[in-house]
């Protein structure tokens, strides 16, 4: 058994290596671009409304912030069945992993992401 590094960029990523380390800002709206994205939302859709509401004033918060601030624990579900009544308007809910340790009350390092609104054509 050959023992070939693996990697999971394309061949000639060594000249465009930067893109695939780039991440986008999340970004921080207007209360009026709020409001413009708040009525795409449907009213039954109360997770997903505290949770946009929240990374809109808020970005780059850590998960268990926002599973607190929407009251939900499977935040990643939320954004992905219902970033689509937002893409309209160019948004998404997203996370990424933070590029530093961040740590449970124990000490030990946590799966914790940081969650934001980014626009579309940015991530």
């Amino acid at each position: 058994m050959s023992k070939e590094k693996r990697t999971p960029f394309p061949e000639d990523a060594h000249q465009n290596r930067p893109q695939y380390y780039s991440i986008a800002k999340s970004v921080k709206l207007s209360p009026d671009e709020y409001t413009a994205i708040e009525k795409l939302i449907p009213e039954s859709s109360h997770q997903f409304r505290r949770m946009v509401k929240h990374v809109a004033f808020n970005p780059d918060t850590q998960t268990t912030q926002l599973c607190i601030a929407c009251a939900s624990v499977n935040l990643s579900d939320v954004a992905r069945k219902y970033n689509s009544l937002i893409e309209p308007a160019g948004f998404c809910v997203a996370c990424y992993k933070p590029p530093y340790r961040i740590n449970n009350r124990f000490g030990e390092r946590s799966n914790q992401y940081l969650w934001g609104l980014y626009r579309i054509g940015e991530v």
